[in-house]
């Protein structure tokens, strides 16, 4: 088969497992912080726009009394459901089982190209190999709460980027830029992106073709360091925000 091939039937593999999984979340009514979020995005969609803005330059939902988090673009995606949904949960619903499949299929398109940089085994054995990585990934219990609650969306969208960033560091080296960027949009899905700099650092090491530890550890900073300093723009945007 051709790529496209294998890449279109490992997609439609994954999202009918993961609908086989997960599909039950469809009939699951909001819970939670969801009822937090559903009246800020009436408000945005029914004469106050500018909390568009606002949802840039303070923290989640305007919320200072019970937590200060700063997701700017996690709002984003609830905003996109509420156009088409309003207060109908179904439609969120499968927004989060939509991300997640994209996700699963994202880590196949990434453990692909680690896998063929390392050489590792033959061809069909990479494809086989990524294939049950993502599979894995896909109906893996700890990802229930991410599918089946709506506002934990934030795990999914942050997820979609930092694997976004990961496969333009590991696939397509000459694109930093674009890999950068999926590293901002992850910070501002949810903060436990600060791990990436630590991921990329350690996939430079492995993927070097240096010959001392030296030489590794002296690429693996330079290679690093532009995603240090998106993190620190990142920390004083919200800093200033919060």
């Amino acid at each position: 088969l051709a790529k496209s091939s294998v890449n279109l039937v490992t997609l439609l593999l994954l999202a009918l497992l993961i609908f086989a999984c997960f599909g039950n979340t469809l009939g699951v009514y909001f819970n939670c912080d969801d009822f937090l979020h559903l009246p800020y995005l009436y408000r945005l969609f029914n004469g106050e726009p500018e909390l568009f803005l606002s949802n840039f330059t303070g923290p989640w939902v305007g919320e200072r009394s019970l937590y200060l988090f700063f997701r700017p673009l996690t709002e984003v995606s609830l905003m996109i459901d509420y156009f088409f949904n309003h207060e109908k949960a179904f439609g969120y619903h499968l927004s989060n089982l939509i991300w997640h499949t994209v996700n699963a299929f994202l880590l196949f398109l990434f453990s692909k190209a680690l896998l063929d940089k390392l050489t590792i085994g033959e061809e069909r054995d990479r494809l086989f190999m990524a294939a049950c990585a993502a599979a894995l990934f896909a109906v893996f219990p700890t990802q229930s709460e991410a599918v089946a609650w709506i506002l934990a969306r934030a795990d999914l969208v942050s997820t979609f980027f930092l694997l976004l960033s990961l496969y333009f560091f590991v696939a397509k080296h000459d694109k930093t830029i674009l890999s950068l960027a999926a590293f901002l949009a992850c910070l501002l899905s949810k903060e436990t992106a600060i791990s990436l700099p630590l991921i990329i650092f350690a996939l430079s090491i492995t993927l070097s073709q240096a010959q001392t530890a030296k030489q590794k550890i002296v690429q693996a900073s330079k290679e690093t360091a532009p995603y240090l300093v998106v993190f620190a723009f990142y920390l004083v945007w919200r800093y200033l925000a919060i």
